[in-house]
């Protein structure tokens, strides 16, 4: 079951990035085009090289963004483990 659920987690969450990549790259050319005041051709070119760099960017930083996410979730799970292995006080 718990396998079960970590798919439609990761399922879900990439599913709101595609929705949200496919919101932004149709109005990407249309808003270079009016900001950097070039044609359309231009500013769809600049569109394409902009997520060319995202993809580009994302591949040598996601295990360091990982490694860092990783670091501080394990953190907070040894705290909040620490903090329930604690006996309740009397009363």
């Amino acid at each position: 079951m718990q396998q079960r659920a970590s798919v439609w987690f990761v399922f879900t969450v990439v599913l709101i990035d595609m929705i949200g990549f496919g919101l932004v790259m149709p109005v990407l050319p249309g808003l270079i085009m009016e900001l950097g005041r070039m044609s359309i051709d231009r500013a769809a070119i600049w569109a394409g090289w902009l997520a060319a760099g995202e993809a580009i960017a994302q591949f040598p930083a996601m295990p360091l963004v990982a490694a860092a996410c990783f670091a501080v979730v394990a953190a907070a799970l040894v705290l909040a483990g620490i903090h329930r292995a604690r006996p309740l006080p009397s009363a």
